[in-house]
């Protein structure tokens, strides 16, 4: 008999059980949401075939009530613009939780320091919950 041939049945017997969300309460807590806020993705092609609302409708269907989203790097990454970014996550502050991160290239810069606080700063400001 050629491996191709081969197509044994199962005898398995099992009770089988519908899993349709969480059994709990869920957080995502890695998300990254990119097309919505940032052009970059425009000028490599790719176009956001999503609204935030839409986004967010779905994700809550799948039984998740928040995430953390970890893309609010800082000012011009990737052509991040993070007006753009602050804008979508204030759409919905009860479901998103921001993170944001720091420009480490300039770290040997003077007043590379002072550039990190007032950008944390402002980010907290903002509703900024992580680094």
């Amino acid at each position: 008999m050629l491996l191709g041939e081969y197509s044994p049945l199962s005898e398995l017997v099992c009770e089988r059980t519908d899993i349709r969300g969480p059994a709990c309460p869920a957080i995502d807590f890695h998300g990254h949401f990119g097309p919505l806020y940032s052009e970059v993705w425009e000028r490599e092609g790719i176009t956001c075939r999503i609204t935030v609302d839409r986004c967010v409708a779905e994700i809550r269907a799948a039984g998740i009530e928040r995430i953390v989203n970890l893309d609010g790097f800082f000012e011009g990454f990737r052509g991040l613009s993070m007006d753009r970014f602050w804008r979508v996550m204030d759409a919905y502050p009860d479901f998103f939780i921001p993170f944001v991160s720091v420009d480490t290239r300039r770290a040997g810069e003077a007043g590379f320091e002072r550039e990190v606080r007032r950008h944390l700063e402002a980010s907290v400001a903002r509703g900024a919950r992580g680094i």
